[in-house]
């Protein structure tokens, strides 16, 4: 078990849920509006938006009526962060939950040590975006609505000149504008929520291989039997999205074969080559990688997956493996709830949520008429056009299981991974040195003699990979202040206010820079930057952390 079900087992208390749900608006956008309207108008006229708007809120209390926690689920993808940024971020969902917590356990408690405890679950958000103000081209013009594509200076329609812009002036404005609105409509929700889950708590889960299911015509677009696929990613997938587009000659709704005829061919000829049968199950996508044959040094995608229901009194959660694009999330549910209320498992009263990304990640998971048009998250949508409908038959199966009080349902099991030894990143993290004169923990950059609020300290060190230690439930970074002659932690790095830069110099030296934006309503005193590492030994391979050194009256290293 993670250190966090440990902390969570060891808490366990007697209370109660309530629930409770709302509409957030200015907050989420369709990022493939232009597939959306492929679906059957007189489905698209049962819903007032193109994306899922409703946030849905679990509070958790103990039995005097103490605040302990709360879970909300909304649909937005977290991408407020573009693929410019090259730090580890939570992302708005991320900044959501600290905002959350920093109001409850107060604005000097550790992030995501504090009593009470937020979490910002994920719906199905595959085709939504957190950029609100929309896609553009660099002269501000909208991109092609089907290719997300602008026309270069050379005349070609490029992604890369496509981009989905958020709200604020920047990325990092935008997480914490987009994130704070969930944590205020989720706090709102919390305040408000009377409704107290009641009743029996189930479960029931099963394996299932998406690569092999025959689709009852009840479940099919076509109203005839279908068949899921070998898993393959189509031309679009290597399109990107407005949220971070791709490269090269692809782009967004491609489903001629021959638009990237050079690539498709490069990768059958270095990867694998569909099988005819592969090629005309997938169809209309043009297949770029055939990832259901990619084996080597193991499957690259999975074909046995796991799906799940949690009953929580009134509340049911489906667990989903994927990305789920708006509409495909609402005939699921449509769907689940019919059988459950057929089964007379649930009434009008009955709440349920797509829980996504859960246990298994297989990419997207389009409508059969998204799918048609071959955007990005159809040429993701692993298992062919009746993947959602094998989702839908499936989940039904579960239902029925449920019904009978039952916890699983027979099915594959999945492959046992543990002999994989092997990845295409650098595995060994190597060892660590550091200039002559300048050992571990010495400065190579100081900080200011003295600053403002509203300024950027930071110092950087000659330090070590900090993959060797990932500083679970401790950190890289503090800031300190001198409180009457003791120095006192007010932020770590899992705080909004500091960040944390690594870079390798040279063979074997690591440049850390520890960063801090000084906040407005800073007071004034003595502050320290801190930075906490380990160094791996060349001959041994050992790990050492040295003893605290002193460099200067602000600013302190810690190896």
């Amino acid at each position: 078990m993670c250190s966090s079900d440990l902390m969570a087992h060891d808490n366990l208390q007697d209370g109660k849920i309530l629930i409770n749900n709302g509409t957030l608006v200015d907050s989420n956008l369709s990022r493939s509006a232009y597939s959306y309207t492929f679906n059957p108008q007189s489905e698209q006229d049962q819903y007032e938006y193109n994306v899922d708007k409703n946030m849905t809120v679990l509070r958790f209390e103990d039995t005097q009526g103490n605040e302990l926690g709360l879970i909300s689920w909304f649909a937005v993808h977290g991408t407020s962060m573009n693929n410019t940024n090259r730090l580890i971020s939570g992302d708005n969902k991320g900044y959501a939950a600290y905002y959350t917590e920093k109001l409850k356990n107060g604005n000097n408690s550790v992030p995501g040590m504090g009593p009470f405890v937020a979490g910002f679950a994920q719906c199905n958000e595959g085709d939504v975006t957190p950029n609100t103000v929309g896609a553009y081209c660099p002269d501000g013009t909208p991109c092609d609505p089907r290719s997300s594509t602008c026309i270069g200076e050379d005349g070609r329609a490029r992604t890369e000149l496509c981009r989905g812009y958020g709200p604020g002036e920047s990325d990092f404005d935008a997480t914490q504008i987009i994130g704070t609105n969930q944590a205020d409509f989720a706090l709102q929700l919390f305040d408000d929520a009377i409704e107290e889950l009641k009743g029996e708590v189930a479960y029931i889960h099963t394996f299932v291989n998406m690569e092999n299911v025959t689709v009852s015509a009840e479940y099919t677009s076509t109203g005839q039997q279908g068949k899921t696929c070998s898993a393959a990613l189509g031309d679009s997938f290597a399109g990107g999205t407005t949220d971070g587009p791709g490269m090269f000659n692809f782009v967004q709704g491609t489903n001629d074969t021959e638009t990237n005829k050079f690539w498709n061919d490069f990768a059958y000829t270095v990867l694998s080559r569909p099988t005819q049968d592969i090629i005309d199950c997938q169809a209309p996508k043009p297949i770029l990688l055939n990832a259901g044959q990619m084996k080597f040094p193991a499957p690259w995608v999975a074909s046995v997956v796991p799906i799940q229901i949690f009953k929580i009194g009134q509340l049911f959660v489906l667990g989903v493996p994927g990305e789920f694009t708006t509409m495909s999330g609402r005939r699921l549910r449509n769907s689940v709830m019919t059988s459950l209320q057929k089964h007379g498992l649930a009434d009008q009263n009955s709440y349920i949520v797509i829980s996504g990304l859960t246990n298994e990640y297989t990419h997207y998971i389009a409508t059969y008429e998204e799918y048609q048009i071959q955007r990005y998250e159809a040429a993701s949508t692993l298992y062919g056009p009746h993947t959602l409908a094998a989702y839908q038959q499936e989940f039904d199966s579960l239902v029925n299981g449920l019904a009978l009080n039952k916890t699983s349902l027979p099915g594959p099991t999945p492959p046992n991974l543990n002999y994989v030894d092997w990845c295409l990143l650098e595995c060994d993290r190597g060892p660590d040195g550091h200039p002559v004169g300048s050992p571990f923990g010495s400065i190579e950059t100081d900080v200011a003699s003295q600053y403002s609020p509203g300024d950027i300290a930071n110092a950087t060190f000659w330090g070590a990979n900090p993959d060797h230690n990932y500083m679970t439930q401790s950190s890289y970074l503090t800031v300190d202040m001198n409180v009457n002659g003791s120095w006192q932690t007010i932020l770590l790095d899992g705080d909004w206010d500091t960040k944390f830069h690594w870079k390798r110099s040279g063979v074997d030296h690591s440049l850390i820079t520890v960063e801090w934006d000084i906040a407005p309503d800073t007071t004034s005193g003595q502050y320290r930057l801190t930075h906490t590492g380990y160094y791996k030994e060349a001959i041994t391979g050992r790990l050492h952390r040295s003893e605290e050194r002193r460099v200067g009256k602000e600013c302190r290293s810690r190896w």
